[in-house]
């Protein structure tokens, strides 16, 4: 199982058409006393194992998926991919090069176990070809030790949506999210009454900074704060999975 496992790491397709990945496929389950079918416009694989039991037996479903994912692989294993451009190959076969449905791929902790050293470099690219990045990080720090300063930079320029969640004391990348959420301007009043009893009005706009160093380092629990491209940054309320509508299903799910 395991060398089958690598042998399809090694030779990776992407979307619904996969030839190489379906062959193999079968020939490991030619020989089982299995039912099987191919899909007519994808690539799938059923097989049906009939027990004794009758029609009121348990059935049990199981399924998997054998396409791989639409990124560059760099883990150097022994394993890994042989195929040159297999992450892009279904992208690009689609109109305008972009996938017709957005894939998302969500890379948690990527500057700490799953390092890729030039993901600053594909980010915006992968957008362009409807691969949604979605990266969480810990630290700036961290991050500039895996992709140095100027690479760090390149990828937070490239997201489009940046949320601070809190829990960084980091003064220059604090004061680096303080210049971006800005000031807040207000007009201030001033009346005073003269020798003649007369009123007078001034009006002056001033202006403050909305959150400073230490209230972003001070950011509490269940807050954060959302930059996007083209808006103003806003405080938003977070939401744990298990206060969330779907919080039943997760549970039952683990």
């Amino acid at each position: 199982m395991v060398a089958l496992r690598r042998a399809m790491h090694r030779d990776p397709e992407v979307g619904l058409h996969l030839p190489r990945t379906q062959r193999r496929v079968l020939d490991e389950l030619a020989d089982l006393p299995l039912e099987l079918t191919v899909g007519d416009g994808c690539s799938s694989v059923t097989a049906v194992l009939r027990g004794s039991g009758g029609a009121d037996a348990p059935v049990v479903l199981l399924r998997a998926d054998m396409d791989a994912l639409s990124v560059a692989e760099e883990t150097g294993l022994p394993f890994a991919s042989e195929v040159p451009g297999a992450a892009e190959e279904y992208a690009v076969t689609q109109p305008g090069g972009r996938l017709r449905v957005p894939m998302a791929g969500i890379l948690d902790e990527a500057a700490n176990v799953c390092r890729w050293a030039s993901l600053p470099d594909v980010y915006s690219h992968f957008g362009s070809r409807g691969i949604n990045l979605v990266t969480i990080l810990q630290s700036w720090s961290q991050c500039v030790d895996v992709w140095s300063q100027s690479g760090m930079r390149k990828l937070w320029s490239a997201s489009n949506v940046k949320i601070y969640a809190g829990g960084v004391d980091e003064v220059d990348f604090l004061k680096q999210l303080s210049d971006n959420v800005g000031d807040f301007r207000y007009e201030q009043r001033t009346v005073s009454r003269g020798r003649d009893g007369a009123t007078n009005v001034s009006r002056s706009l001033s202006k403050e900074r909305t959150l400073d160093v230490s209230d972003l380092a001070a950011l509490p629990r269940g807050r954060a704060i959302v930059f996007g491209s083209g808006s103003v940054p806003t405080m938003m309320r977070t939401v744990p999975w298990m206060d969330g509508r779907h919080a039943e299903k997760v549970r039952e799910s683990i």
